[in-house]
């Protein structure tokens, strides 16, 4: 365990795994994940966020082990422009 912090483990896991060639990397929750309402999301303007939905680039392999818990994205309207939770890149 990195954190209980769940940003602070995905960011470590999408850095650990691509710095190590994709290699599978597993992101635990510890408490349920709710984004910051609005565009914001959990995160913008990095390799781990994507217009608010957490990211998986291409190279990487991230498990995120829910442990029971939950991801919202926390989004108020019922239609919104990139609403997805989360973005894989690649295949």
């Amino acid at each position: 365990m990195l954190s209980f912090v769940a940003s602070t483990n995905w960011e470590y896991a999408i850095k650990t795994s691509l710095e190590n060639g994709g290699a599978p990397q597993v992101c635990y929750l510890f408490s349920n994940w709710t984004a910051t309402a609005g565009s914001a999301g959990f995160g913008s303007g990095s390799s781990y966020y994507s217009n608010g939905a957490l990211y998986v680039p291409a190279g990487a392999h991230v498990i995120l082990e829910l442990n029971g818990f939950t991801v919202d994205r926390n989004l108020q309207a019922s239609s919104y422009t990139y609403g997805y939770v989360i973005y894989i890149a690649g295949g």
